[in-house]
């Protein structure tokens, strides 16, 4: 594993105290972006889910619910979160679902 260290320029942009070391940075800044994006959508999907929970429509609820499960998954293999977690955060929607009734 290759780790990078950086300093600060005048500007404040950080850069790589080894010139090869540039590719790697831009490769973990782009990563992180698409880290970024993939938790937000599986955030949103849960943040729908809720909203129809605390609606009280259980078939609304059961749709998101579905949705949000593909969006957790998803993000699994894309390898944002861990399975375990993923497994962990589907089980405790489906609590929520299960309890409407």
């Amino acid at each position: 594993m290759i780790y990078i260290t950086s300093y600060k320029n005048t500007r404040g942009e950080k850069w790589p105290t080894h010139f090869v070391l540039t590719k790697e940075s831009d490769r973990t800044e782009k990563k992180a972006l698409a880290n970024k994006s993939y938790k937000s959508k599986m955030r949103t999907a849960v943040k729908k889910f809720l909203s129809a929970v605390s609606s009280g429509d259980k078939t609304a609820a059961a749709e998101a619910f579905k949705s949000a499960e593909v969006t957790i998954r998803k993000v699994t293999t894309k390898g944002v979160i861990h399975k375990n977690q993923a497994s962990r955060r589907v089980s405790r929607l489906a609590v929520r679902l299960n309890a409407m009734g």
